[in-house]
């Protein structure tokens, strides 16, 4: 991305979550290596089930976890970034993690 630009990135289905019984879920995002990079971050996940939303959790720079109670069945995951990038004036890297928790 450019040095100072804002953006946003939608990433579409990334996975599909399979539940025994139901669990809250548990959302965790490590920005340890990019937080020095952005003025903001945002991750947006939305669950779906049988193409409804039932679920929505948002994380930021500074909102590092969030959580979805969902009952047993199959749910798809969807993914959207948005950012603020700070200026910089070189080449700099990192990675966003995000870490799906749930009991069991």
């Amino acid at each position: 991305m450019v040095s100072g630009s804002t953006g946003s990135k939608d990433f579409g289905k990334v996975g599909t979550l399979s539940l025994p019984t139901g669990y809250a879920i548990t959302f965790e995002l490590d920005t340890s290596t990019i937080k020095n990079h952005f003025d903001s971050f945002m991750v947006y996940i939305y669950v779906y089930k049988g193409g409804t939303l039932v679920g929505s959790c948002s994380l930021s720079l500074t909102t590092s976890s969030g959580s979805v109670t969902l009952d047993a069945g199959s749910y798809d995951l969807y993914l959207k970034v948005s950012y603020t990038a700070k200026s910089v004036s070189s080449a700099v890297s990192g990675t966003a993690t995000i870490t799906l928790k749930y009991p069991g």
